[in-house]
């Protein structure tokens, strides 16, 4: 043969036997979990399990088998067979390959081990055998393949032969553990992924509705090129949903996206901006897609298919999980209004932002239907302009009863109504006061207030207030709780609030009351005092008069006369008795005149007279008379004596 055609073939065979490598490691048919016992290989005892090929057809690279070993049993050869008509294994080995059973560990839980076989190709949907001998073994030097007894694989079961596979006996509740390894002549599925560069989402993979076009990447090859394929799909939420998006191949390298099936309107597909890619017998297409609302909230574990036809209409699909989520609700986020404790019926501007929800992130600038509410009935207008996530809504009216308001904002795919700190409606309430209401003329009196709000009551301290009289300003602006007010005439003057703003809470609405003080001119008072005796009394009798008062305030002084005699500037003690002894010039009637003490700037009231009383004192204050009569009958009686005895 000519060297340069042998060179060629060897040229090919290397090539191609590059691009199988390339693909040798697709996991097909197993049976790898669950094991709980186990059998012995070993001389002319040989064991085999059946297994049944997919729909898909493929190669068969390589073999994993769960083993151990006991002692030292040299080398184990594996290789697949044929079955017969009753599933035992038959006929020649169609492919081998052997390993050094002396590596294995000798932990009975076993460890996976990979046998290379002669790249051999295998029918789609027939049943073949794993063939497992070590032939220079013996009862203590050993090969164990573990085994799920009662297992259930229905695509085969373990055969055991001891005449070295000249015959087999089934055992249908042995499954050996293994996997068969190769490599698939149909077009495959390569990748899948979200690439979210760039990109705004929640927690690790949640997409956001109308945000942005996401990036899905999808590869797939065909071992006799890209032209081969035919188109490629990805399903999205293929259980549920099942949004198909397409990618049709046209003449040559081009390709062609559409939405395949999506009549609910799950997604949009950018179609322009999608892209593709080759890279030898791999195509790689980037989907761009925008979620719409009406997806719904989702967990991140939605799976996408991928799935890949050729021209021969071999295809292959996949399912890749737990790829992404979606957050389809937007919340309210910094409520705030510009008043919390307001006058009846204030105007109020309610404002905030609206994020996806567990999010900073807001939504295209649209309309959201943003209102206002109070138990459930809409206040104020409609902001239908959201912009970066902010409302305002500046018309609302304030309720007009005092009380205490929980008002919410709603939006158009809210999780939830958003909820405002309490509004209360408030009111001041001003009561005035004054020291004295009848105060006699040229006296000042003092005109309080007390400020509270009527919502619950409590005091105002700081505050700007305009009081009255008369409907004439008096007080402009006063900051204190209290004025003085003087009259020289006899007048009666009326003092109300006018106006009043708490500097706290800038309430100026309020409800108030009015006073009138009358200043009258002091008369004095003469008050008769008569007590008649019922006996005479000396001249030089002394009388107890008692004279008891009552006032209001301040401190006053007492005039009065009795017997003629003037008596001023007797201070009263509030309630207390007066008393002033003077001496009886055979008098019975006695005067008080009662005065009022002018230097007090808080003028009392009117004093009046509680009672009198004039007493008597007691008998033993006459003595001195009497001692000094007896003492002038004694002298009397002396002299006598001394004249008689002269004479």
């Amino acid at each position: 043969m000519n060297k340069k055609i042998i060179s060629s073939l060897l040229l090919i065979i290397l090539l191609f036997s590059t691009v199988m490598l390339v693909y040798a490691s697709t996991l097909y048919e197993y049976y790898n979990t669950g094991d709980n016992t186990n059998n012995n290989i070993y001389g002319v005892i040989w064991q085999a399990m059946t297994f049944t090929t997919g729909a898909i057809g493929h190669t068969i690279t390589s073999v994993k088998l769960k083993m151990y070993r006991i002692g030292l049993p040299s080398i184990l050869t594996v290789s697949i067979r044929e079955t017969d008509v009753n599933g035992h294994p038959t006929g020649a080995d169609k492919t081998s390959g052997t390993i050094n059973a002396n590596d294995f560990t000798e932990n009975t839980n076993g460890l996976w081990y990979e046998i290379t076989l002669t790249e051999y190709t295998l029918t789609v949907s027939k049943k073949y055998a794993i063939v497992c001998r070590a032939i220079e073994g013996d009862s203590s030097k050993k090969v164990s393949w573990r085994m799920y007894y009662n297992g259930g694989y229905t695509g085969g079961n373990g055969e055991e032969s001891s005449n070295s596979g000249g015959s087999w006996t089934t055992y249908l509740y042995w499954d050996y553990m293994f996997e068969i390894w190769g490599n698939s002549f149909n077009p495959t599925n390569d990748y899948l992924a979200l690439d979210l560069t760039g990109s705004e989402y929640k927690g690790i993979k949640t997409l956001l509705p109308l945000k942005q076009d996401y990036k899905i990447v999808y590869k797939c090859s065909d071992i006799n090129g890209v032209t081969d394929i035919t188109y490629a799909e990805i399903r999205l939420d293929y259980i549920n949903k099942n949004v198909i998006l397409r990618v049709t191949r046209g003449a040559g390298d081009t390709w062609t996206f559409s939405e395949q099936s999506d009549p609910s309107n799950y997604v949009t597909l950018n179609v322009a901006s999608s892209t593709h890619s080759t890279s030898g017998t791999q195509k790689t297409f980037n989907f761009l897609i925008k979620i719409n609302w009406n997806w719904g909230d989702s967990s991140e574990t939605i799976g996408i298919r991928a799935y890949v036809i050729d021209s021969t209409s071999l295809s292959d699909i996949d399912d890749y999980s737990n790829i992404f989520g979606v957050e389809a609700h937007i919340k309210a986020y910094s409520l705030a209004v510009n008043d919390y404790r307001c006058n009846p019926s204030q105007t109020l501007t309610f404002s905030g932002y609206w994020y996806y929800d567990g999010t900073s992130i807001y939504p295209p600038n649209n309309d959201y239907q943003i209102k206002v509410k109070l138990s459930g009935v809409q206040k104020g207008s409609t902001d239908t302009t959201l912009v970066s996530g902010y409302f305002n809504i500046n018309d609302v009216n304030a309720e007009s009863i005092i009380n205490n308001y929980s008002y919410t904002i709603e939006a158009t795919y809210m999780d939830s109504a958003g909820s405002f700190n309490s509004v209360i409606v408030d009111r001041l309430q001003v009561v005035l006061f004054s020291s004295n209401y009848n105060p006699i003329i040229d006296n000042y009196v003092k005109i309080s207030w007390v400020i509270t709000r009527e919502y619950d009551n409590s005091g105002v301290s700081s505050f700007i207030i305009d009081i009255s009289k008369d409907n004439v300003l008096w007080l402009d602006d006063e900051t204190l709780n209290y004025g003085y007010d003087i009259s020289i005439i006899e007048i009666v003057i009326r003092y109300n609030c006018t106006s009043v703003t708490d500097n706290i809470y800038n309430l100026n609405t309020f409800t108030t009351n009015y006073i009138d003080v009358s200043w009258e001119a002091i008369e004095e008072q003469v008050i008769p005092l008569t007590y008649v005796y019922n006996k005479i009394v000396s001249d030089l009798t002394v009388v107890n008069v008692t004279i008891k008062c009552v006032y209001d305030n301040g401190i006053s002084k007492i005039a009065f006369s009795l017997n003629n005699v003037t008596y001023t500037n007797e201070t009263l003690i509030t309630s207390n008795p007066f008393t002033k002894n003077i001496l009886s010039l055979n008098y019975t009637t006695f005067y008080a005149r009662l005065e009022l003490n002018k230097t007090s700037i808080i003028t009392p009231e009117l004093i009046s007279l509680i009672y009198t009383q004039i007493t008597e004192p007691p008998v033993e204050s006459n003595i001195s008379g009497i001692l000094i009569a007896i003492f002038i009958l004694v002298i009397a009686f002396v002299i006598f004596m001394v004249y008689f005895r002269r004479h």
